[in-house]
């Protein structure tokens, strides 16, 4: 739960507002990128405001925000569609947090870029499925095998990469420069950028260990669950954006004499999309709550059950915001179009709607 009071939460509103304003103006993107990078320029930034603080514990050296200050800041960052690799880095901390891990200081101090390495080539929902391996050596370990679209994976310093040790789950810190490592970047539907990450005999010291058995499966669960939650603010600031620009878009557009906004079909569209957005904000508020769930089973059902409605309702709106713009709507040029890819990259995190439901289905 959260430390803060609701006036640092209205102050860290404005703050990241006016940031986002300041520095993500969408019509100078391509020059930013060009000039900046393509993980983006503002990574310390974010550590002199406090925001890489903001989600861990005051004892963990954080700024005890709950997930209902993280999210103003996912709606600033959702709307603007930041390049920086905050939501990934995140994740990589809530792991080292429940690990008492002390590289989370450099992580929040944002001296250290840490992404969580442990998606493979089956889709696994729950999980669990990891076929990197890693092998006992003298003085540390070798680790071999093949990590699956990481995303970010090219801004990180370290990996928090997932391997079997001993017919046991593990999990270990990698220099993202090391001696057999290699990474296959691309470029990701969102215009975002990911990995494959391909391991061959990389040996690493024994420190390298974070943990092993039940206590890695358990770390990387609830940060993968984190996560979820966490990306369910930037789905309003995108749903919220949708709506707003739409709305302004029928009102000044015409055709055959009238506004678009006069024809009652577009009426209809324009409202489900304000019903969906309503729907994704009461999702970002249950998610929010759910912190405050004794019962860790009955918590990962809730956000999983949100991942996969807040998936499939924001993908529609912006299918829909996109047919209403008409052609221009899947143009470079316009950012609704972007939206649309963002809204698609977001619902494929580790495990997609039908997915989410699937996993669902199978615990009722």
């Amino acid at each position: 739960m959260s430390t803060l009071q609701e006036d640092d939460r209205l102050l860290i509103r404005d703050a990241v507002e006016s940031f986002a304003d300041d520095h993500y103006a969408f019509d100078e993107r391509h020059r930013r990128l060009q000039a900046s990078g393509k993980f983006g320029a503002n990574w310390p930034a974010f550590a002199d405001l406090g925001w890489l603080a903001l989600p861990f514990a005051e004892r963990a050296g954080g700024l005890g925000g709950g997930m209902e200050d993280v999210h103003v800041l996912m709606r600033a960052f959702g709307r603007v569609l930041i390049t920086e690799p905050y939501a990934e880095v995140v994740l990589a901390g809530k792991l080292l947090e429940e690990l008492d891990s002390e590289l989370l200081a450099p992580v929040i101090s944002g001296e250290l870029k840490c992404v969580l390495a442990h998606g493979e080539w089956l889709a696994d929902p729950g999980f669990e499925h990891v076929e990197c391996r890693a092998t006992r050596v003298p003085g540390g370990f070798s680790i071999s095998g093949c990590k699956r679209a990481v995303w970010q994976a090219g801004a990180a310093d370290r990996l928090l990469l997932t391997a079997m040790l001993e017919e046991q789950p593990a999990l270990f810190v990698v220099p993202a420069e090391i001696g057999g490592l290699k990474l296959d970047e691309f470029t990701t539907i969102d215009s975002r950028y990911a990995a494959d990450i391909l391991l061959r005999d990389v040996v690493v010291d024994g420190d390298a260990l974070l943990a092993s058995g039940a206590a890695a499966s358990r770390s990387v669960r609830q940060g993968i669950l984190y996560a979820f939650a966490v990306l369910v603010g930037e789905a309003r600031g995108i749903a919220d954006a949708l709506v707003a620009m739409t709305a302004d878009f029928l009102n000044t557009r015409e055709q055959f004499g009238a506004r678009l906004s006069s024809f009652q079909a577009l009426q209809h569209k324009l409202a489900d999309m304000v019903i969906g957005a309503e729907e994704i904000r009461a999702l970002e508020w249950l998610v929010a709550g759910s912190a405050g769930l004794d019962d860790p089973g009955e918590r990962e059902k809730v956000l999983r059950s949100a991942k996969a409605r807040v998936g499939k309702v924001l993908r529609e709106m912006a299918e829909v915001a996109v047919q209403l713009h008409g052609g221009m709507g899947v143009s470079d040029e316009l950012v609704i179009g972007h939206y649309l890819r963002r809204a698609v990259a977001l619902d494929s995190l580790y495990g997609d709607s039908s997915q989410q439901l699937a996993w669902l289905a199978a615990r009722s």
